[in-house]
């Protein structure tokens, strides 16, 4: 009996303490950094490799209840591999810019007082720039084009106060999306064959180790609903 009146008693204190209420809005940013290197073991030094990317996200938020809300962003993001650093003429340089506008129903699972899990349902849409450069530059393709997706993530929200939130964006837990394209190559800055288009579909989980780079750290603005 005393067991049962404790797991009562901490499932009524876990969701008593929404915070938010219909018609509040949040007003959002967050930032998200990444880096990596990769040398290969043994007497070679030719596999030497260095990622690096930046991200940021800005959001409005409406709450439709205490616990779910509707969002509009817009994103933009930077990324960048570089590969056989140590071989100069087979080195290679691969950046990636994408940019676009996304649209999330979000739902808050509360934790302890002041403390959120929370699940958005995403949908992105925007551009993408890409490039390849080997040898220094002699060689090199250029591609554009535009991208689609959908995923479900999940993120853990703190209300440091009355007005101020800490968000975590933890990794995609299930994503799909389309990607169509354009590439073109050149050769010492001279193009070398016409474009050509390409279309690609891809499915993917995030439910698997991740490094801390991959994660999103920002700050939230509550502004009250007008009473």
């Amino acid at each position: 009996m005393k067991i049962t009146l404790l797991i009562g008693s901490l499932l009524v204190s876990t969701f008593s303490f929404a915070q938010f209420n219909k018609g509040d809005h949040l007003i959002s940013g967050s930032v998200g950094l990444s880096a990596g290197s990769y040398k290969a073991t043994g007497t070679s030094p030719y596999d030497i490799t260095k990622s690096s990317g930046v991200s940021l996200n800005l959001s409005g938020t409406t709450f439709v209840s205490n616990l779910v809300s509707n969002t509009v962003g817009f994103y933009v993001s930077n990324s960048s591999i570089k590969n056989n650093l140590n071989t100069p003429n087979s080195a290679t340089l691969s950046s990636n810019l994408a940019y676009g506008i996304s649209y999330s129903r979000t739902r808050l699972v509360p934790l302890v007082k002041s403390l959120y899990l929370n699940f958005p349902f995403t949908v992105n849409a925007g551009f993408v720039h890409a490039t390849s450069e080997q040898g220094g530059g002699t060689a090199e393709t250029r591609a554009k084009g535009f991208t689609v997706s959908t995923g479900m993530s999940a993120g853990l929200l703190y209300q440091l106060n009355k007005r101020w939130v800490l968000t975590l964006s933890l990794p995609e837990l299930l994503s799909a999306g389309f990607n169509t394209s354009k590439s073109e190559s050149y050769t010492n800055g001279v193009l070398q064959n016409p474009a050509y288009r390409s279309n690609f579909f891809s499915v993917s989980s995030g439910i698997r180790a991740r490094a801390l780079g991959d994660l999103a750290v920002g700050f939230g603005y509550i502004i009250p609903r007008k009473k």
